[in-house]
């Protein structure tokens, strides 16, 4: 027997059968029971396929499958046709062993499905298949697998061995061991340790920008450790890994300036004819290809200047201890990297460029070029999970198609999707298929807030898997990436198909023709792009006998990921003399020059530059000279824009940054969610306020305007695909959002993730919705996600969508015909609570609890010292006093000195001595913050023009304290102690008065109100309309009870003295009752009021029993 260390060696060895036995049987499955038998197959990627037996307690049957030879990469579809095998054997889930042909390396892998069988048939599809891989043999490095995967020892059911391979936990490890190596470059604070800055930038002293260049270094380092895993036939790497040893220091020298500069500045950005000294002699440097793009190109904060003695940048003003390398390096060196980005379908747990972008997204979130706050909670941004991005653009390619091709729905899903359980569908005529290709070559695809690229390559790699179905040997494709273009880009395309690289060819004009990103932050475009790279990166075959090892120049990507803001058209900038389309030499010179540089090499893209440069002088010029001699508002941004600069632009237009005239065919985006109010984006919220957005609200959110400025820039019948919060669809600031997609759009579909969560970084809740710009057809498919199901979304959401048509100013509730029956009820016979003659007012805001608030033993004190006092101290209510019905008075009293009263201080000694004990100046509505920078620093109250004794509110309602009111707490949470305690409203006698955190309203019938306002009936309502929290606060705001239909009832009636008479009861008994079955008795006297039918009240009451999972 030897121990789990020693397994630990086994996974670093080529594939033996008794080896992955072993791991198998002695250290993972807890019941393995060995069945061999060699098991039929129709492909042409395997040799041979073994059943090697199977465990009932996981559920997996365990397979051997030998590949052919360089069929290794091929991984979907190797997936795709294990699972085909698994379902003819009628097997859900598997462990696999996939060994290369050579037997040096293999995968450990698990396949999971959840099918229902008739026979070798799938009749129902219950959770989306999916395969798990960590990559292990001949030189892999195996610290992932071990830890995860054997370290801890035999699991007990498949949710633990499906635990082993999450790549979630495999993200964190890797995340927090890069951020660390992060932030001792930068300096500041990480888990509980206080780094010193070791990045030294002389004469730099924006902490902004030493966090824009560690960034940028990290991903510079990161595609070059990619790089190195791209290797020839003859085993020889792009770049060498001498060059990343971790033994440098005993050279001594500096290695950034010695050996990173020269490689990423010299060798990578530099044509092999244009190298200098010994880039040019040494062959060792000559295996370093020419790559372009721009990734390589010294950034303006690099502070880059070759110095010919040293052959290396200057030394001085860059400075960084060689000891960081070696501790990132380290780091690197314990994980396997692969060039092949995961899919949602088949994951691999290795470092691969998606998990790139998730830690770059992550590493973003400290840099906020405005506020240099924390950049993800003050642009409220957060990286979109792979399932989820991947639901998001297969339904909107789908939606494209359809409208496309006319081509059956359920046929291009079945092309669409990673499963083949519907093979039979993925039959297309010739016809057909060259409508699929034409569609799929000329969509246009733009992101407004692309952050890191996730949705961008979610669509490349979605359009390249289709067209490896549609057009596996890219003749189509070929043909049409080929009609319009020059001799040379013809040849070099021609060479790369006569090699077999067709998905080169196939991702270099998907990103040249059909993505499109925009962010604010520009080191996020930059990432955005380096993914790009190394999407065609992976596609390139090494050639050690050809020029440049037969690797392409990247493509520039200047204009294709840009840095602006999408929510200012450049339209807008003020009143304009003149169209920009006026003149169309200028925007033909502008085209010719950005179709050229997507291609251009580095000596091209200089003079290119140059080329754009005099365009933008020559039509500053041309206009102040036609135009009463001034330039335009437009042509003069126009001629500050520097796009090569990676500045932010404070506008963005689609034609003359990316060529697009009529708009895009699909907008799909995570936008950020922040309130424009937020301090952090309240001078830029000002300027968004002049643009005209119809859904602009002061107290709304900036995702509204992104809905309506991706709206703006679709075409006619184009698509917009969003995840956001899902706020909208209930608040009052949505209610401008929710009639712009009402009157102007078709929304196709919705879905609710309420109470699930999406995003790891964030508890918000969220809504995808994809609308068309298009009437509204009120046919809506809508969903309420209740279940944890983001690896069977398509699934859940097919099985459990309704019909639904929304309408202005409503709330978007999602209901099904019961739901919607329940509601036309309660309208039908209910009047708004707000025409019940009632104001609904907020409590007492003081602005310093701690001195208006005064407990029973001070009250008695300072009345015993000033009778008077008395006059202006009240008992109050705080919003954990108040419950269903009851009130509990914890002996709290309030300083009731309103402003509206005129009260004079002075006729109240004791009070006066009590406030001025916490310090005048505290107490001064000024909003002056002392004694700044020091421990001492406070701030007084919020500036108003009350004085200092007073409560910071006027309350001129003060009178209504004195009569019997129900109040309840805007913020309501569900008590876990007990079954029942939502909603909770509350009627208090005269004279009691209660805190901002509560509302209130006084009026007549307030028995009968507050019993129907506890009811299960109103409980259903609020749980449909009001807001809920991530962390399960009811948002029980004005706007959401106001509206609220109390049935109508005449005072006389039998039923409105029943209720009456259950209340008083209710009220009368002792905290210890248990008063359920009167309220029972209570919600069906309202039930049979409304005439609710038996699946109408199962309903309510089946969703107030789920209210547990909200918490």
């Amino acid at each position: 027997m030897i121990t789990i260390k020693e397994a630990e060696e086994i996974l670093k060895k080529e594939y033996h059968e008794d080896n992955f036995l072993y791991v198998v049987n002695d250290i993972l499955l807890p019941d393995f029971v060995r069945d061999k038998h060699a098991v039929e197959f129709k492909n042409k990627i395997f040799t041979s396929v073994c059943q090697f037996g199977y465990s009932d307690k996981c559920d997996v049957a365990v397979f051997e499958v030998l590949l052919e030879q360089k069929t290794q990469n091929r991984r979907v579809t190797i997936t795709q046709e294990m699972f085909r095998i698994m379902r003819g054997l009628g097997i859900n889930n598997a462990v696999v062993a996939f060994a290369n042909a050579d037997k040096r390396n293999w995968r450990f892998s698990l396949l999971t499905s959840k099918y229902e069988f008739d026979g070798d048939k799938v009749i129902k599809v219950l959770s989306n298949p999916r395969r798990y891989s960590y990559s292990l043999g001949y030189g892999t490095k195996t610290k992932t697998a071990y830890d995860f995967l054997i370290g801890k020892g035999k699991v007990n059911s498949l949710d633990e061995l499906i635990n082993r391979f999450s790549v979630e936990i495999v993200n964190k490890q890797f995340y927090s061991e890069i951020a660390a190596c992060f932030t001792r470059l930068v300096g500041g604070q990480r888990e509980g340790k206080t780094y010193n800055k070791e990045l030294n930038i002389h004469g730099v002293t924006d902490q902004n920008k030493y966090a824009e260049f560690a960034v940028r270094l990290i991903g510079r380092i990161v595609f070059c450790w990619f790089l190195k895993e791209k290797k020839s036939d003859n085993g020889i790497s792009l770049i060498p890994d001498s060059l990343f040893s971790v033994n440098f220091n005993k050279i001594g020298g500096n290695y950034y300036h010695d050996v990173l500069e020269p490689l990423f500045f010299e060798l990578l950005n530099t044509s092999i004819q244009r190298r200098k000294g010994k880039y040019a002699q040494d062959e060792f440097y000559a295996q370093i290809p020419y790559l372009n793009g721009g990734l390589f190109s010294p950034h303006a904060d690099d502070h880059y200047k070759y110095s010919p003695e040293l052959q290396c940048g200057q030394y001085g003003i860059i400075t960084i201890p060689n000891e960081w390398f070696a501790r990132f390096y380290d780091v690197l060196n314990q994980y396997n990297f692969t060039v092949d980005e995961n899919t949602s379908y088949d994951i691999e747990l290795s470092i691969d460029p998606e998990m790139l972008g998730r830690i770059f997204e992550n590493l973003l979130a400290e840099i906020n070029p405005e506020t240099g706050e924390n950049a993800k909670k003050s642009t409220g941004s957060f990286y979109t999970p792979r399932d989820i991005v991947d639901y998001m653009v297969d339904s909107s390619i789908l939606e494209h198609l359809k409208t496309k091709t006319g081509i059956d729905e359920n046929k291009l899903k079945a092309l669409i999707s990673y499963g083949k359980e519907d093979d039979e569908l993925v039959s297309f005529s010739a016809v057909e298929k060259k409508a699929i290709v034409n569609a799929l070559y000329t969509v246009t695809v733009l992101d407004p807030a692309c952050g890191s690229g996730a949705f961008p390559i979610g669509v490349l790699q979605k359009i390249v898997y289709m067209l490896q179905e549609i057009d596996p040997d890219a003749t189509l494709w070929f043909n049409k990436a080929t009609e319009n273009v020059s001799f040379l880009i013809r040849k070099e395309f021609e060479k790369k198909f006569n090699a077999g690289s067709l998905d080169y060819i196939r991702k270099l004009t998907v990103i040249q023709n059909s993505i499109f990103g925009i962010d604010i932050q520009p080191i996020a475009v930059e990432i955005a792009r380096l993914r790009c790279f190394l999407s065609l990166v992976i596609e390139e075959k090494v050639y050690d006998d050809e020029p440049n090892r037969g690797i392409n120049p990247l493509p520039n990507l200047d204009f294709k990921f840009i840095v602006a803001n999408s929510l200012i058209p450049l339209e807008s900038k003020g009143t304009l003399q003149m169209s920009i389309f006026e003149n169309q030499d200028h925007i033909d010179a502008l085209r010719d020059i950005r179709e050229e540089y997507f291609n251009a090499d580095s000596e091209r893209r200089i003079e290119l530059k140059l080329e754009f440069k005099t365009l933008q002088q020559d039509m500053l010029l041309n206009t102040i000279a036609n135009y009463q001699k001034q330039a335009s508002v437009k042509y003069q941004l126009l001629s500050e824009w520097k796009p090569f600069e990676s500045q932010p632009t404070t506008w963005f237009d689609p034609e003359w940054m990316f060529g697009i005239r009529d708009g895009f065919d699909i907008v799909i985006a995570n936008p950020p969610y922040i309130q424009l109010q937020d301090k952090s984006i309240r001078s830029i919220a000002e300027e968004y306020s002049k643009q005209g957005y119809v859904t602009f609200a002061k107290t709304g959110d900036i995702y509204c305007l992104f809905y309506e400025a991706g709206y703006n820039n679709l075409k006619d019948g184009g698509i917009l695909t969003f995840i956001t919060s899902n706020k909208w669809m209930r608040a009052g600031y949505g209610e401008k959002l929710r009639n712009f997609l009402s009157s102007k759009t078709n929304p196709i579909f919705l879905i609710d993730f309420a109470g699930q969560k999406v995003f790891e970084s964030a508890t918000v809740d969220v809504n995808i919705l994809l609308f068309k710009k298009e009437s509204n057809a009120g046919q809506t498919q809508a969903c309420i996600i209740k279940d944890k199901c983001r690896n069977n979304l398509c699934n859940y959401i097919q099985q459990n969508t309704i019909k639904q048509s929304f309408n202005y100013n409503d709330s978007w509730t999602i209901s099904n015909q019961i739901g919607r029956s329940i509601k036309k009820k309660l309208i039908q016979h209910g009047l708004p609570l707000k025409q019940w003659n009632i104001v609904i007012n907020f409590g007492i805001k003081t602005g310093c609890n701690e001195a208006f608030i005064i407990d029973e033993k001070t009250r008695s004190a300072l009345i015993d010292e000033d009778a008077k006092s008395a006059e202006i101290i009240r008992p109050i209510l705080r919003g954990r006093d108040v419950d269903r019905y009851k009130y509990n008075f914890a002996g709290q009293y309030l300083i009731a000195t309103f402003p509206s009263r005129n009260y004079n201080i002075d006729d109240y000694s004791s009070v006066k001595k009590h406030l001025l004990s916490f310090g005048k100046e505290k107490l001064e509505q000024t909003g002056t913050t002392y004694n700044k920078g020091t421990l001492s620093e406070f701030t007084s109250r919020k500036k108003t023009n009350n004085k200092w004794f007073e409560t910071q509110d006027s309350i001129a309602y003060w009178d209504d304290f004195s009569k019997p009111k129900i109040v309840w707490a805007r913020l309501m949470r569900i008590h876990k102690s007990e079954k029942r305690t939502f909603p909770r409203f509350c009627l208090v006698p005269e004279d009691m008065f209660v805190v901002d955190s509560l509302c209130f309203f006084t009026g007549s019938d307030l028995k009968y109100i507050v019993a129907f306002l506890n009811s299960s009936v109103a409980a259903y309502y609020f749980l449909k309309n009001i807001a809920i929290l991530d962390d399960g606060g009811m948002q029980m705001r004005q706007q959401f009870v106001e509206d609220i239909p109390v049935p109508v009832i005449d005072e006389r009636c039998k039923v409105f003295e029943d209720i009456i008479t259950l209340y008083d009861y209710i009220k009368q008994q002792p905290d210890t009752v248990d008063t359920t079955c009167v309220e029972r008795k209570i919600d069906q006297l309202f039930y049979d009021m409304l005439g609710l039918t038996k699946e109408e009240i199962s309903m309510i009451e089946l969703e107030l029993q789920e209210l547990e999972s909200i918490k």
